[in-house]
């Protein structure tokens, strides 16, 4: 059939991502990304080193970089429509580690949180996928941080969405207990 697109599995995506500019595996189609801006870089490194600090201090479990890929969605039928996602930061929980340990292959479980940031080509619709996509898989908390207006959405899995503005503090909840960031403090 003339224009339809070859849908491809997790595993098919890890062998073949290595040679792939930046790009995600969405319901088994290869979406492929832009680069982050510096900006976009800047403010994941913050959050990413701030929040893996307190987690080696505190012994909590793993705090992983930007793009490490996990499966939040897998095929239901005989088609290959597996999703693979790469939050810019995620952290998990010393409770959701494996028993192995972590290996080199993509995550095949949820993280207990992610942190995304919006780039200015970034849609806001496709954001709102990705946060949906987490969510369903299992990751307990999703903060969203927008540099275009100073703010960090917080997604919860029961569907409670809080907005914090630069005077706010973000908490790791009961998530990443006892961790706070003033919001201000991401955008310095």
């Amino acid at each position: 059939m003339q224009g339809s697109k070859t849908l491809i599995t997790a595993e098919e995506f890890y062998e073949i991502a290595p040679k792939l500019e930046r790009c995600e595996l969405v319901r088994g189609e290869i979406i492929e990304m832009s680069p982050p801006g510096l900006v976009h870089g800047k403010i994941t490194m913050k959050v990413g080193a701030r929040l893996f600090n307190y987690v080696e201090a505190n012994q909590l479990g793993e705090v992983l970089a930007a793009e490490t890929g996990f499966i939040v969605e897998r095929a239901t039928d005989d088609y290959s429509r597996d999703t693979v996602r790469g939050p810019d930061v995620a952290y998990i929980s010393q409770e959701r580690i494996p028993e192995e340990g972590l290996d080199d292959a993509w995550g095949d479980f949820a993280p207990d949180l992610v942190v995304e940031v919006v780039s200015k080509n970034d849609r806001e619709k496709q954001v709102l996928v990705k946060v949906g996509e987490y969510l369903d898989a299992g990751v307990r908390l999703v903060w969203v941080v927008r540099p275009q207006n100073q703010t960090v959405t917080i997604y919860r899995p029961n569907g409670d969405v809080e907005l914090l503005h630069a005077a706010d503090t973000l908490t790791g909840e009961d998530v990443v207990p006892g961790f706070s960031y003033l919001v201000s403090e991401i955008f310095d």
